[in-house]
This record gives structure tokens, sequence and C-alpha cells, in this order.
């Protein structure tokens, strides 16, 4: 028997022929079409639906006696089961129902509408860490102590905002510090001030303006159901760009979000590995004997190289995974986008992140 149920041949396991296959056939699939209508099917239900097959087709002398019921089932390999305890849980939950609303707007945006995969954005922002001290390291056996020379204070914390599109193009990333404290080697924009807002309403607005303008018209953004995603403001500013906002349901952005699928990690795991290669390298310690903290344009530049390092077919097969886009062949993107001169660090930052300090003012 095949996994469809349905025999290749016509003999059963004792190497007998089957009297009546065709009959067999059809009640086999009339068990199916209670199965899928999720009606309980017993002895007797075969046995019921067996007679009433061998009277439509004009069968003769056939009894659906208990015999033939547990050959067939032997057949079939049908076995008698305790029923499973979901109650009325075969109606959708609400939860699946907004999940195959996004999935329908996505499919309507990909398929139906037949956007370009640049149009097709995905906008994430991720809490990286600023410094990340060792907790452990190698040591004899018997040793009391265990002395390294960490950078003072407890971790800080820097969100960074990465957008990409479904073919592999990169956006330039947004790095947001908190505090009032200026380096004095940033560009004046990275040194304008504005309000902090709790919901950071005013830094999407702010994203909004400095990523999308009118060579950006249209298209899809799909985002996370944060606060300031929904805000009235933010989904203004979109509509009057002409850009579809789709959110992603509550608890599944690490399903349908391209970002943590595919990206965030390899990101991060290349800003690792620049602050690693900084405090090997650094000898410069405080009065006190801590190792100085790396500047914030040492962090711009960790962030600049790590988001120049992520591929393009990286960002593909995100959207590939994250079920938002067919196979990485549909998309357009085929070359890694690189600077003329890698040394030229200025233009690096350009090209590689904006930075917005502090926080974000009314507007």
């Amino acid at each position: 028997m095949d996994r469809s149920g349905k025999l290749p041949d016509k003999i059963n396991n004792s190497g007998r022929r089957i009297q009546h296959p065709e009959l067999e056939d059809e009640v086999y699939k009339r068990y199916e079409d209670r199965q899928k209508a999720s009606k309980p099917t017993r002895d007797f239900d075969l046995q019921r639906m067996a007679i009433a097959v061998a009277a439509e087709r004009g069968v003769t002398g056939f009894r659906a006696s208990k015999g033939w019921v547990g050959d067939f089932r032997q057949r079939r390999g049908l076995v008698l089961r305790v029923t499973t305890k979901i109650g009325r849980k075969f109606a959708q939950t609400e939860d699946q129902i907004q999940e195959e609303f996004f999935l329908h707007r996505i499919f309507e945006a990909v398929f139906i509408n037949n956007s370009h995969p640049y149009l097709i954005r995905n906008m994430d922002q991720t809490s990286v860490r600023l410094q990340n001290t060792y907790k452990k390291t190698l040591s004899p056996k018997g040793a009391k102590e265990v002395r390294v020379v960490q950078p003072p204070g407890d971790p800080e914390y820097l969100t960074v905002c990465l957008t990409i599109s479904a073919n592999g193009w990169k956006f330039p990333a947004s790095v947001v510090f908190k505090g009032n404290k200026k380096t004095g080697k940033l560009s004046p924009r990275i040194l304008n001030k504005f309000e902090i807002r709790e919901n950071n309403s005013a830094f999407d607005r702010f994203w909004i303006k400095e990523t999308f303008d009118e060579r950006y018209d249209g298209g899809t953004l799909i985002r996370d159901r944060a606060p300031a995603h929904g805000s009235f403001e933010s989904q203004l500013l979109l509509e009057n760009l002409g850009i579809e906002q789709m959110f992603i349901p509550a608890g599944l952005t690490g399903t349908y979000q391209p970002l943590d699928v595919g990206v965030n990690f390899p990101f991060k795991s290349y800003l690792r590995k620049s602050y690693h290669l900084r405090r090997d390298n650094c000898t410069a310690v405080t009065k006190s004997g801590y190792l100085k903290k790396p500047s914030r344009q040492d962090f711009m530049k960790f962030v600049s190289e790590a988001w120049e390092k992520v591929k393009v077919s990286t960002v593909e097969n995100s959207f590939v995974s994250a079920r938002i886009m067919p196979e990485p062949l549909y998309m357009l993107a085929s070359q890694e986008e690189t600077l003329d001169s890698p040394d030229d660090l200025e233009r690096s930052f350009e090209c590689g992140f904006s930075s917005v300090e502090d926080s974000f003012a009314e507007e």
C-alpha cells in the first residue's frame, strides 16, 4: 500500500487476489471524505459504506463481515485510536487569521502587483552592546586570581536601525546613541539634537524622511508591530510617499521578518569581531587602570564595517527564508556593491550608515 491508501496491485497480504478492489477504493474514498469533515469513523461505518457501495454498483454476494472489515483496515493501514482532545480549536484563532491576512497581502504585493524586488523592503531596529567584556578566559589550574583589564562601568547599548530590499540592496544603517555626550569628531548632521520620545515615534518619522524621498516612491515596507511604527504621523508620511506598510503578526517576527531570519545574526557577528580585534590591539588604559572604552566614532566604524560585510546573497536569501519572496533566481541583484577606495573612511561612513545622537525633536 502506498501513502495514498491505494493498493498498487490487487493482491492482499496473504497473496490472494482481492475480490472487489474497486469497491474498496470507493469505500476508502468515502472514509477520507469523513476524515476531512472531522467525522468519527468506526467499523460499523465501514460496513455501512461498503454495503451502500455494493448496492450502488450491483455487486451481489458481498457481505461486509467483521472479517472483511479487519482485512480492509489492515490493507489500508487503519487503526482505532482515541480522539485528540482539541475541543473547538478547529475554528481559526485570531492569530491565525492575522497570519493568513499578512501572507495574503504579501502574495498580492509580490505576485499580483508584480512589484520590483527593490520595492519590497524590511526595516528593523536591533539593540547592540557597546562593550562586550570577557567574562571567562583561559587560566592555569589552581590560580587564585584571574585578572583581565576591562573597560569601566556597566555595558552600554546602542540601537542600530537596518533596512533591506528583496533585491539584496542595503539602505544606510542608522545608529542611535542615548545620552548627551558629544565626541566632537562627528559631522554636524550626527550632532543634531532632538527631543527623545518614549515610543521612539520621533525617530521613526526622522528615519522615514531620511530614508525615502520621491526616488523611492511606492512599494511595500514590512515591519513589526512596534507602537512607533503604527503612529498616525508615520502612517501619514508613508502614505504620502505611496508606500504600503505591512505589519508582521505579533510573535511571528522570527518567521516572517527577513532581518531577524537571516541578517541580524551575521551583522552582529561581524560587529563583535570588530570589537574583539580592537580590544586585542588596544593598550591605552585610564588612570584607574581600566581599559579605555571605544569612542562613539569607533562604534560607528564597527557598524559601518559590519554592515558592509553583509553580502547581497545573504539579504536575498533572508527574504526567501522568511517566505516573502520565491527562489533567489527571481531576484535581480547579482553583484556586491563595493567602494572604489575602502580606505576612505569618511566615504565609508557616508555609504555605510548614518548616525543620530541623543534624541529627536518634535516638528
